[in-house]
């Protein structure tokens, strides 16, 4: 059974449970026609979670048309979640080198267990979801982030460390990525968060509150 997930904001391209392991996009290969806008800083990566445990990763290629081999830079290192429903990717900041503009497509990969990570799928095979956005220096508003970054009850989540925070989901170590600054300055310690469906425990660059604590 694969961790299934859904890539909710920025909207995906698309979704396809027969080839949500087709890397890099889950089998949509163009780019969508409409992108969404993305800030540069602070930004949330809305996901809806169908298993209770997931190692995860965040990958962004620039462009206007992205393959496999251009997902170098790491938005998010390697992460455990757990937890079913809403979970926000919070506080997300890119390289310093993209700007206002910049076309790019936002990868999520997640490993293929849904209790804990002992199935492993082979390194071309992780669920994966793309969107494509445009980055803009115009940040969301309160209300826009919010309903952008939602957190279910009893959602909690941990970055790895070390040589596991460079790794795939899969349990492959990655080469040749560029971390960007704002994933390698993440701590592992999680901390406290309002969800939106009760008391909850996500990591410091999950939190889902406009200008918490966040990467």
């Amino acid at each position: 059974t694969l961790a299934h997930f859904h890539l909710v904001w920025p909207p995906a391209r698309g979704f396809d449970e027969d080839k949500i392991v087709a890397y890099p996009c889950g089998g949509f290969d163009s780019p969508s026609s409409t992108r969404t806008p993305f800030p540069l800083t602070n930004a949330p990566i809305q996901l809806n979670m169908e298993h209770t445990a997931v190692k995860g990763k965040v990958l962004l290629a620039t462009g206007n048309s992205p393959t496999g081999d251009d997902f170098t830079t790491v938005l998010r290192q390697q992460f455990q979640e757990n937890g079913p429903d809403n979970f926000c990717i919070g506080g997300v900041n890119v390289p310093s080198s993209v700007k206002a503009g910049d076309n790019g497509t936002i990868l999520v990969l997640t490993n293929g267990d849904p209790s804990g990570g002992l199935y492993q799928v082979s390194s071309t095979n992780e669920p994966c979801q793309c969107a494509d956005v445009t980055f803009t220096d115009a940040p969301l508003s309160t209300s826009d982030y919010t309903d952008h970054c939602k957190n279910s009850t009893g959602v909690t989540a941990t970055l790895f460390s070390g040589a596991q925070a460079d790794a795939s989901p899969n349990g492959t170590t990655t080469s040749g990525g560029k971390t960007s600054s704002a994933a390698s300055s993440a701590a592992s310690t999680a901390a406290a968060a309002k969800p939106s469906s009760g008391a909850g425990r996500v990591g410091a660059w999950a939190v889902g509150v406009l200008g918490a604590a966040g990467m």
